[in-house]
């Protein structure tokens, strides 16, 4: 079987092809060194992990996490999505050349941070509901309830369930005011997930400077005294940046960068000055505003600057090739940033 390339992630070290862990069906994680920067990856077998039965799925991905959190004990490192494999060992050199700068520019400054996630849980749940339930406004509710059909009584049941609810909304919310008060000045970004069970007031993620670590402990410390045991603080951590920052391998797409060469008219090769010429020429012939009664008009304009923003992507050096055998040896990687995640 033929041996490809499983990638982890971008490792911020000079040194990074000096350290070894295992990733994948146990194979030896190794690194390819350019500058400042590593790409951590394994020998593997090209598969499709979406099609395999979930355990095996999972075991997988239980690996992946195993070897990044393991480079990262050690390293400096975004990862990569779970999945991202490369065919061909020279795809390495146009991973590095595409994308040097811009994960040179992140690390300069992830490297002297790690992302820290809390979970925040009402001791006594049971508690908490039995005191929203009691509540005057509440108790007021199901003593106007009169008897009467089946149908009356679930909808009653239904509005009250939503009061209760949203009493409980409102209190975890006061809650997780506190908690992100008392943290985001020793935090340079904070994100919220979505909470899983009920008894979970809320789970945040935080992008803490290694410096500020004991500052961050503290602070936790600080707010269980302020709850009086009526808080639970879970820490997981330090982490490599899951929540902020997953690094994407995005590959050459012929039919859909063609079909944006033919929208602009555009020769197999031409240089941003071309590119844009002919968009702005196009453009105005094909404006909305030119005839707004004509849906044709719209959905070509629509077509021309999709095919625009597409062929930007592909661009390097201030030229683009629409070649097939450029266009699918062609590999850039992108940074997912989730939304309010630290702008560099």
């Amino acid at each position: 079987m033929n041996k490809h390339q499983y990638l982890y992630g971008f490792v911020f070290s000079e040194l990074g092809q000096n350290f070894t862990c295992k990733g994948l069906d146990d194979q030896d994680v190794y690194f390819k060194n350019r500058g400042s920067l590593s790409l951590a990856m394994s020998d593997f077998k090209m598969i499709d992990f979406s099609a395999l039965p979930q355990k095996e799925m999972l075991h997988y991905l239980t690996q992946h996490h195993h070897a990044i959190e393991t480079i990262m004990e050690n390293l400096c490192i975004i990862p990569f999505k779970f999945g991202t494999m490369i065919k061909h060992p020279d795809q390495i050199i146009k991973i590095f050349t595409s994308s040097y700068d811009q994960i040179r520019k992140k690390f300069t400054v992830l490297k002297d941070m790690v992302e820290m996630d809390v979970m925040v849980f009402f001791n006594d749940f049971d508690q908490v509901f039995n005191e929203i339930k009691e509540l005057p406004s509440i108790e007021q509710f199901k003593q106007e309830l009169s008897p009467g059909s089946t149908q009356d009584l679930h909808d009653a049941q239904i509005k009250l369930g939503k009061m209760v609810n949203s009493v409980l909304d409102e209190k975890r919310n006061g809650i997780r005011k506190i908690i992100f008060d008392r943290l985001s000045d020793v935090s340079a970004d904070i994100l919220t997930n979505d909470i899983t069970q009920d008894s979970m007031v809320t789970t945040l993620a935080l992008l803490i400077k290694k410096k500020e670590y004991s500052v961050f402990e503290k602070r936790i410390e600080d707010l269980d005294r302020y709850f009086n045991g009526t808080i639970d603080f879970k820490i997981v951590g330090p982490l490599p940046f899951y929540s902020f920052y997953t690094l994407t391998l995005h590959k050459g797409n012929f039919k859909e960068l063609d079909f944006a060469r033919q929208t602009l008219n555009l020769p197999g090769k031409a240089v941003l000055a071309e590119i844009n010429e002919s968009y702005k020429k196009l453009s105005k012939a094909c404006h909305p505003d030119n005839d707004s009664h004509n849906k044709d008009l719209a959905r070509k304009f629509e077509d021309l600057n999709k095919s625009y923003q597409i062929i930007m992507e592909y661009i390097s050096d201030n030229s683009c090739s629409f070649l097939k055998e450029d266009v699918e040896q062609w590999l850039r990687v992108k940074v997912f940033e989730r939304e309010n995640a630290v702008m560099l």
